[in-house]
Formats: structure tokens, sequence, C-alpha cells
């Protein structure tokens, strides 16, 4: 285990390295896809390093070498895209041009009231539901026994226990109507003169957080804080320049990393994953964030079955789409096949994983060098026009690759219906709730 703590510490020093080469060519610009994935690499090796002791994880020369060459790889991209549309002409459109700007945007009181009310119905429906299917399997405690009963069974392959489809809907309606009235909060705040009026676009939290709960999950957290970082670094960059404009999001990139640690804790207690005598709020947040790298290495020196379908474990989102449309296809799971390393058991492998095992080692350099170009080239597009729908997207999408050496969120998130109803809605919403003032 000597060799697995120096090839951790290594790890932890090339990849620093590299995140330091990339923001100082990138002018140290925090909202780059490329600096998402090198900083979440980063995070986690550092976190594996502390916890190498403690934990014996496993780690070797040769995934140490893969890990960097696919960042290297992902990073050459990146700043050819950089050097290719940054302040390029053909992408940029003039604020000045327009007649509106982004910074004009507010939702009237009457349209906000609307949508508390929508949100409060929504809410209510998705609490009957996991209140009844919480008392189905159990549970005596209430409201506050909901998450901690349900989770098994929903987390659970083979469960009979099912969320309806009616609770993806509520979440697509919840987030992007609480995204909606936090991205006019933001650009009002930041762009113009403070108003007290302002914080009433933060009422929608106050129904975002219970909806939380009942999902039983932090995915929606880690999101919300993503998409926040992410919208407050377009209004700054449209605000300052140069130095000022790295000061301020280096500032939020630090209070939107404690906000996230913070909201990461107080849900995982909620749900019965919190703080206790043997488990510390630095250990939890290493599992989550850390572990996925020993697990890619021990699958990487194990000989894994030649996969039978196309895209096995990529792919489960257009194959479930295909049976529903009546073909006769294999109906690949979700959930990866367990790993177990002295008595740490995870399934989750980094995304790298599950571009290596569906498509080898070709394949898996391929798809990162693809993913971070179109992150890139979307995020370049974004910056340079003043388009409140481009903006709402990118920032809604974009948590995957600060989740890359975690799991893959793309195939599993995006490659289904899901993307298309969230799209549509979001230019629904901006048609409907929002109006323009100077």
């Amino acid at each position: 285990m000597v060799d697995s703590q120096l090839w951790f510490l290594l790890l932890s020093l090339l990849s620093v390295a590299l995140l330091v080469m990339t923001l100082y060519v990138l002018d140290f610009d925090l909202l780059s896809p490329i600096i998402a994935t090198q900083s979440s690499l980063t995070i986690a090796g550092i976190l594996c390093t502390i916890m190498m002791n403690r934990w014996q994880l496993p780690m070797h020369g040769d995934t140490v070498l893969l890990l960097i060459t696919v960042q290297i790889v992902m990073t050459v991209g990146a700043l050819y895209v950089a050097y290719c549309l940054a302040d390029n002409d053909a992408v940029r459109v003039k604020v000045d041009e327009q007649q509106h700007t982004i910074s004009d945007v507010y939702i009237p009181v009457y349209r906000q009231i609307i949508m508390w009310i929508l949100l409060f119905v929504i809410v209510g429906l998705a609490g009957h539901e996991m209140y009844t299917m919480a008392a189905r399997v159990g549970n005596q405690n209430g409201i506050w026994g909901i998450a901690s009963s349900i989770r098994p069974y929903i987390m659970a392959e083979s469960s009979t226990i099912q969320l309806s489809r009616w609770m993806a809907y509520y979440q697509i309606l919840v987030q992007q109507l609480t995204y909606i009235s936090l991205f006019a909060f933001i650009q009002r705040s930041i762009s113009k003169d403070w108003q007290w009026s302002n914080l009433s676009y933060l009422i929608p939290l106050l129904f975002f957080f219970p909806f939380v709960y009942l999902t039983t999950g932090r995915i929606l957290i880690i999101t919300l804080v993503i998409f926040i970082f992410t919208v407050i670094g377009h209004a700054l960059y449209r605000k300052y320049d140069g130095y000022e404009y790295a000061k301020n999001l280096f500032t939020t990139a630090g209070i939107s990393f404690i906000s996230f640690f913070l909201l990461f804790i107080i849900v995982g207690a909620l749900f019965g994953k919190g703080i206790s005598a043997n488990k510390s709020a630095f250990e939890i947040l290493a599992h989550y964030a850390g572990i996925s790298l020993s697990a890619f290495d021990v699958i990487l020196h194990y000989q894994l079955p030649d996969s039978t379908l196309i895209g096995q474990t990529l792919f489960v989102g257009p194959y479930g789409n295909l049976n529903t449309l009546g073909f006769a296809l294999p109906k690949p799971s979700i959930f990866l096949f367990f790993t177990y390393f002295n008595n740490i058991d995870t399934n989750v492998y980094t995304a790298l994983m599950r571009y290596y095992n569906d498509f080898s080692f070709i394949g898996m350099y391929l798809f990162a060098l693809l993913i971070i170009l179109i992150y890139s080239i979307l995020y370049y597009t974004c910056r340079q026009r003043n388009n409140i729908l481009l903006i709402l997207a990118y920032a809604t999408f974009v948590y995957p690759l600060y989740l890359f050496y975690v799991d893959d969120r793309i195939f599993i998130d995006f490659f289904g219906t899901q993307i298309i109803y969230v799209i549509i809605l979001q230019y629904i919403l901006i048609k409907t709730l929002y109006k323009y003032k100077l």
C-alpha cells in the first residue's frame, strides 16, 4: 500500500500542476469546462491521498498514467476551442445591438405568485405520493421518516417499489421554476442597484428544498450549486474585466464550495447518511468524491467479460426508449456491478469506466475528447451571446463535468426524452414569465 500512496500523491501533484497551468493559459477563467473536469480529478486525487492510510485504497501507476493522459487530451482539445472561439466576432452578438440585455429581465409579482402556487401544488402532490409509499414499507416516523424509509427500496435494483413517472415530471417542473427565478435574482442583483424586492425571487427555494428531501438523493443539491455558480460567473463576466473578474469569480467559487459542503452534509443527515461516531464530514465527502478513482483502478486490473450489447452501460436511455416504442431489445441496467476492496464497496467508477467498458481504451479517449469539445464550444457561444435560453440551458446541463471523476451523468441523464422536456420547458417559462425593464 506504500506504492498506492505514492501513486495517489503523484496523481494529486500532476493534476494540480495541470490545473494551475490551464488556469494561467485561460486567464484564470474558472467557468471553463476543462477547469470543471480538472477540478474533479484534482479534488478526488487529494481526497484519496489524505484518506489512503485509513482506507487502504488501491492505485497503480498505469491507472495514474491513464487518468492524466485522458485529462491532457481533453485539455488540448479545450485549449484549441478557446484559441478558435474566444473573442471570435463570428459568434459574438454585441449587447448594444440588442433591444434588451439579460440584466433587464424580471418576473412581475402576479406571475411570481402564480409560480409559487404551482410549486406548492406540485410539492404537495409529490409529498402525498412519497408519504403513501413510505407508509407501505413501514414508515412510522411521519414526514421525517419518508426519506430514510424509502431510499433503500429505491436504490435496490430488484425492488418492486418504484417511483411513478409523475415524480420525474414534478422534479423537472420544480427544478426549472426554481432556476428561472434564481436566474432573474442573480441578474438583477449583480447588474442593477440592489432592491429588497429581489428577495422574492428566492421564495421558490422554500419549495425546492422540501422536494429535494422527497427525492431521497443529493444530486439536486449538487446541480443547484453548480447552476448558481455558473449563472453568477456569466453575470460577472459581463460586469468586470481582467483581475476584478477573476477575483470575484474565485470568491464565488469558494462560497459555492462551502455552501455545497454544508448542504451535502445536512441533506445526508436527513437521509440517514450523516456524521456519526465512525464517520466525519470529511470522510463522507471523500467517499462520495474520491472513492471512484480506486474503483476504476480495480476494474482496470480485472478482466471484465466482453459486452454483448453496443453501449451496454452508456446507452441505457436509448434502449429504454426503443423498448417503449415496441422494439424487443435487451434492457440494460443503469446500475453497475459492485466492487469490493478493503471493506469498502461501491458501484461508481468515474465516467471513464463506462466509456472503457463499452468502447475500449480508444473509445474512452475519443468520448472524453468529444465531450469536452462540445461543452467548450457551447461555453464560448454562451459567453459571447446575450441569450437567456443558451445560458440557462448551459448552466443546467454543465454539472456532469464537475462529476466527471465520480460517475458519468451525461449519458445517464441526457440520452433520453428528459433533456427534450427540460429545453422545451425552459423556452416556455422564459416566454411566459420573463419581462424586461431598464
